[in-house]
Parts: structure tokens; C-alpha cells; sequence
């Protein structure tokens, strides 16, 4: 590498510190982020990959995130400073592949890496979502090597493939990102080469989607998380489910424009220069905002935007000359930074909680007072009323605990305490009781609590009367704390599949708990 070479490569790295600097700045951890930090907690303790100890449940719905923290946890020791590390890591290894990806794709790279930082920084959900201690970090980064190979001149399939594979291990939603560049490259190998050429280049993804699904079916005794059945397992009419996710992209575009805006942009580009590359990307994006909207968004504003968005950035960039991109860039960001956010400051100071946009929340303010980790410290969360809380409730050694929220609030527990909430997140049982009638919100769909769930709970024995909550609350103990591969219990676990027990009609259930303050 000559001189010349040196330079250029240490000014593409320079212009990517404004983005480390904001990553860095607005580092935060949301309450969702904690619920899987107990179960990092608890399987360095040797309790196993348990969110309540005494069962198999999954709670976090990511589970390649989860694996890379728990190894990060085994030399760290702190769930959080492993999300730190592994947050900042990926953020910094995006911008190393947007470097080599623009660097083959424009002449003038600086001007193109000026453009492309502009984009991003334009964006609050990206720049949100840098951090929280979920898993959107590590999506930005597969999806930046994603496209990058699939734009190389030499695409290599089997490449895509497994990383496609890694990306739905991430988060099993974004299969949708991913599919229709995925389904057509391995038809484009069966077409040339058969069958058997195509089987070999996908047997990788195969083989590592199918380690986690059996491994998930075995311990946990689902496919899915229980996330999955808590949030997604509701007698909502449809209707009311697609007016909350017309509310999710109007709360997009009112607060965050410049997110919606580039995506659609990169779908014109798309079109204006007849990719069929850029053709195929845009249509995960396009198949994935549609799922967002079917299932009525989120709870947190922006966050299913995030991702779709840096996908977008990098097919806008790579298609869009480097003049026309820094032009974009800077504009866009120019008008986020003056108009939309700050994403240099802490926020801690002029947080205010903004009010709720039809149940969407801007969960980084929310949160911005106690778990801004750049000025509030590591443990800063302890101050906030959900930990403060679960405190008092280690201090008194509530031995069964009953709440609306779990993730600071379980975070602070001893291990031996249990905690569920009224949402069914940790309890498979409760994801299939009958939910509390009023408004729908996503993520936060409450759920009627038997008389006899505690009870059976506190004892371990099955209180419940003779009938269908029985039958269900047997199989359901069976399976998530019964001898792991004992007959019974895999029996359990098919029996679990093939029967629908719906959502059963309660005669009694217990009062809902006090609720602390929630973004509503």
C-alpha cells in the first residue's frame, strides 16, 4: 500500500468518527434490553439460558445476539458492558464495510462516505437504535455485508446465503428482508447448475438455521420464542390491528421523516436505474414494511424502520452518483440535526417524555434520565422507578412476583425469585389466557391471571381445577421444567403443536396488579 493509499484510507476512518462520537454520546439501554440480560445472567450463573429459573422459557427473540453477548459476558462478566462493546463493535465494522463497498462502486469515495454519513445521521431511528442493548446493531452490520455481496461483481451466493441465515438468527422477522434476494440467487444455481449445486450452497444456511431450531425445540420446546405468542396470539379484529399500523408509519413520518423518505428514495433509484440487484433488496424492504404494518407496528417508535433503512441507505449509495449522494447526504442531515434531533447531546437534559402517539413511544426519552449511560453511568438504571422497585421486592424476598413490567424490574432480582408479568412475555401459560378487553397496543397486550396461577406457581404443584386450564398448565410444566429428554416430555412438546387450546373462558381471575408508570 503506497502512501497515497494510507491517506485515503485514514480519512474514509476519520469521516466515520462523527458517527462513533453520536453511538458513543447516546449510548442507552432500553427496559426490553434487561429482560434478556437476566437470562445472561442467570446462564453465567449456571441457572441455564432461563429467564425464572425453575423453567426452560424463552423471553429474548434474538437469539444469535444473545449468543454473541452471553460469550462477551463469559470475559466481561457485566450483560451491559458486553452490549456496549458489541454495539460500538458492529456500528464500527458497518462503516468499514460501507468503506470497501463504496470504494469499488464510486471514484470520488470520499464524497460518497461524506453522503452515506449523512444518511445515516439524517435518520433517528438508525441513530436510536445504534445502542439499546437489542440486537438492531448487529442487523445493520449483516445487512451492510449482505448488500455489499450481493452488489460485488462476483456475487457469492453461498456467502449470502449464510449470512441471510445470520440475519434471521438475529430476529426471525427479518427472514422477510432477505428472502427475495435469497430465493432468487438459489434458483438462479438450480437453473444453471441443479439440484445438487444448489443444495451445496445453501447447506450452510440450512445447517445453521436448523442447529438453533432444534436446539430451541429441545430446551424450550418451541420453534419461536414466547414472545411470539404473547404479542402476535391476540382476538384482535383485524382492522383495529392495521389502523395501529398505519399509526406506527404516521408516527414515523410526524417525528423521524427523513427514515421513510430515504427508503422510498432508494425504491425509485431502483427503478430509474434497472437494477434487478437493487430490485431484489428493495423488495425485502417493501415485503418487510408490510409485515410491520400487518402486525400493527410497535411499541417503540422507529425501531422496525431502523434496519429496512440501512438497507436502503446502502443500495441508495451504491446506485446514486458520489456528487449526488453527498448533495442528499448532507441536506438530509442538515435538516435532522437543525429540525428533527440533536444527536450530538445526551438528551438527559432536555428529555421530556413526549406525549404517546397513539400508544407509540420514543423510548429513548422515556428512558433518557436514568439509562444514558454516557452521563448516567452503568448503573444509573438502578435509579429508575421500574428498578427501584424490584429492589424493594429483593428486599422483601417475594419469593413469586406479579407485575406489568419485567426488564429493569427482573434485572435487579435475585435469581431465585420469580417474576411474571400481566403482558405473558415469561409465561407461556399466560400467552394463552384471554386478553384484558380495551385499546390495542402493540408489544403490550395484557392477559387475564387465573386465581390458581400464583398458587401453583409459589407450590410447584398444579392447583387449578379439574378441566381445560389444568390439562394446559400440566403440559406447559411438563414441558418447560420436566427431565429434559424423558418420554413424557417430548410427548408434551408434540402434543403442544397439534392441539389448540385457544383462548379459554376464565369464571375467575385475579385483580391486575399495580401498575407503575408506562409509555401508553
Amino acid at each position: 500500500m503506497n502512501e497515497r493509499s494510507v491517506r485515503q484510507t485514514v480519512l474514509y476512518f476519520i469521516l466515520g468518527l462523527p458517527l462513533m462520537y453520536v453511538v458513543v454520546r447516546q449510548f442507552w439501554i432500553s427496559d426490553d434490553a434487561f429482560i434478556t440480560f437476566r437470562v445472561l445472567n442467570n446462564l453465567h450463573e449456571g441457572f441455564g439460558a432461563r429467564f425464572n429459573i425453575h423453567e426452560r422459557v424463552q423471553v429474548y427473540t434474538h437469539p444469535l445476539w444473545f449468543l454473541l453477548l452471553a460469550a462477551g459476558n463469559l470475559s466481561l462478566n457485566s450483560p451491559i458492558v458486553s452490549s456496549v462493546v458489541l454495539s460500538v463493535s458492529c456500528i464500527a465494522l458497518t462503516w468499514y464495510v460501507a468503506v470497501l463497498s463504496l470504494r469499488r462502486h464510486h471514484t470520488e469515495t470520499a464524497l460518497a462516505l461524506g453522503g452515506f454519513l449523512g444518511l445515516l445521521l439524517s435518520s433517528k431511528a438508525f441513530v436510536d437504535y445504534t445502542s439499546s442493548g437489542l440486537e438492531t446493531p448487529l442487523s445493520y452490520f449483516l445487512v451492510g455485508v449482505l448488500v455489499a455481496l450481493t452488489f460485488s461483481e462476483k456475487c457469492r451466493v453461498q456467502q449470502v446465503l449464510f449470512l441471510s441465515a445470520l440475519l434471521i438468527l438475529t430476529r426471525h422477522d427479518q427472514a422477510l428482508l432477505v428472502a427475495p434476494a435469497s430465493v432468487f440467487l438459489a434458483y438462479q444455481v438450480w437453473k444453471k447448475s441443479g439440484t445438487v449445486a444448489m443444495l451445496r450452497k445453501a447447506s450452510p444456511a440450512v445447517f445453521v438455521l436448523a442447529c438453533w431450531h432444534l436446539f430451541s425445540l429441545l430446551y424450550y420446546g418451541f420453534l419461536v420464542p414466547n414472545t411470539a405468542y404473547a404479542k402476535l396470539n391476540i382476538p384482535f379484529a383485524r382492522s383495529d390491528v392495521l389502523e395501529q399500523g398505519w399509526w406506527y408509519f404516521q408516527e414515523s413520518w410526524h417525528f423521524d421523516p427523513a427514515t421513510l423518505l430515504l427508503q422510498v428514495a432508494a425504491l425509485v433509484v431502483v427503478f430509474l436505474r434497472k437494477s434487478i440487484t437493487g430490485f431484489l433488496c428493495m423488495l425485502g424492504v417493501v415485503g418487510y414494511l408490510g409485515y410491520v404494518y400487518w402486525i400493527g407496528g410497535d411499541f417503540m417508535g422507529g425501531r422496525f424502520f431502523a434496519v429496512p433503512f440501512c438497507l436502503s441507505a446502502f443500495v441508495f449509495s451504491l446506485l446514486v452518483p458520489a456528487r449526488v449522494l453527498a448533495g442528499v447526504g448532507i441536506v438530509a442531515a442538515l435538516y435532522s440535526l437543525t429540525v428533527v434531533y440533536q444527536p450530538g447531546t445526551s438528551d438527559v437534559t432536555t428529555a421530556t417524555s413526549r406525549p404517546f402517539f397513539h400508544g407509540i413511544s420514543d423510548e429513548k426519552s422515556f428512558y433518557a434520565k436514568t439509562n444514558m449511560l454516557f452521563v448516567c453511568g452503568i448503573h444509573g438504571y438502578e435509579k429508575h422507578e421500574f428498578a427501584i422497585a424490584g429492589l424493594r421486592e429483593k428486599e422483601r424476598d417475594e419469593k413469586i412476583i406479579l407485575t406489568a413490567t419485567l426488564g429493569m424490574r427482573s434485572f435487579v432480582l435475585d435469581p431465585h425469585q420469580s417474576i411474571f408479568d400481566t403482558f405473558a412475555i415469561a409465561s407461556p401459560f399466560l400467552a394463552r389466557m384471554p386478553i384484558v378487553s380495551g385499546e390495542y397496543r402493540p408489544g403490550h397486550v395484557e392477559r387475564l391471571v387465573p386465581k390458581r396461577f400464583v398458587p401453583s406457581e409459589l407450590s410447584g404443584e398444579n392447583r387449578f381445577q379439574p378441566g381445560k386450564r389444568k390439562e394446559l398448565y400440566k403440559l406447559l410444566q411438563t414441558i418447560t421444567q420436566g427431565p429434559l429428554l424423558s418420554i413424557e416430555r417430548l410427548k408434551a412438546v408434540v402434543k403442544i403443536h397439534l392441539i389448540d387450546f385457544g383462548f379459554m373462558d376464565l369464571s375467575e381471575v385475579s385483580p391486575p396488579p399495580q401498575k407503575l408508570q408506562l409509555p401508553m
